[in-house]
């Protein structure tokens, strides 16, 4: 940018058939810095209809898993992201990654929180992402 320009807009398009699921632990829900966040995106293969002509999703693909207030800056966690990728979203899924995010993530303990309840939201917070969408 030159001298006097003011960035007033970042546009980031959403890419067709892709899923996107965000959720913020902090004290309250608007103007307090989170505890932990997270963004998961992924698209599913799908495998079908049904007869009543409900589509049948399938396999996670191309999955991003991004966490902030859990380190320095906001990351990925590639290891977690393998556990989902190629996989049905369901029970067993949901506790491997769960688990798989657990110990991929180094936080810190701070005046907002602690790294034992930030490791454990972080699962918690997954888990739940993944069960929603195995519906």
């Amino acid at each position: 940018m030159a001298p006097g320009e003011l960035l007033v807009a970042v546009r980031i398009p959403l890419v067709p058939g892709r899923r996107v699921r965000y959720r913020k632990v902090g004290t309250r829900r608007a103007l307090a810095i989170a505890k932990v966040s997270m963004a998961v995106a992924w698209q599913d293969r799908v495998t079908g209809t049904d007869i009543g002509g409900v589509t049948v999703h399938g396999a996670w693909h191309d999955v991003r898993v991004a966490l902030g207030s859990v380190a320095e800056r906001p990351i990925r966690v590639a290891r977690t992201e393998a556990v989902l990728e190629g996989r049905l979203a369901g029970p067993a899924v949901a506790a491997e990654a769960a688990a798989t995010v657990q110990a991929e993530i180094t936080p810190i303990d701070d005046i907002r929180s602690t790294a034992v309840y930030r490791r454990a939201v972080a699962g918690r917070i997954l888990r739940r992402i993944v069960m929603d969408a195995a519906g």
